[in-house]
């Protein structure tokens, strides 16, 4: 089912500034409803959120943010994790290294 031009717009991105001779051309355009791109100060607004804001925003249920922050703070210390900012440099190889660690522990 197509989405009408009314809604998609002729250029949503803005006039195909990003492309190059025929490429506008050969593309279609992007489908995105009007209204749904990200303002400048709504992109640099996402792009300053808190790592630590990030790994708790999609949890809505307080005994699972609880759980979840009592295991961040078990990585954190297993890692040596003092600054949130420091959760972008983890790796699969971190997280494989702590599970190994937890199942190794003795039950509480």
């Amino acid at each position: 089912r197509a989405i009408p031009a009314e809604v998609l717009g002729s250029d949503p991105i803005g006039d195909k500034a990003y492309m190059t001779g025929s490429q506008s051309e050969q593309l279609p355009a992007a489908p995105t409803p009007a209204g749904w791109l990200l303002t400048a100060d709504q992109f640099q607004h996402v792009a300053d959120v808190p790592p630590e804001i990030e790994w708790f925003v999609n949890l809505a249920n307080k005994a699972t943010r609880r759980a979840y922050g009592n295991a961040l703070q078990d990585f954190m210390q297993f890692t040596g994790i003092v600054r949130p900012d420091e959760f972008r440099s983890v790796t699969r190889a971190h997280v494989i290294a702590w599970s190994d660690a937890l199942a190794k522990r003795e039950p509480l």
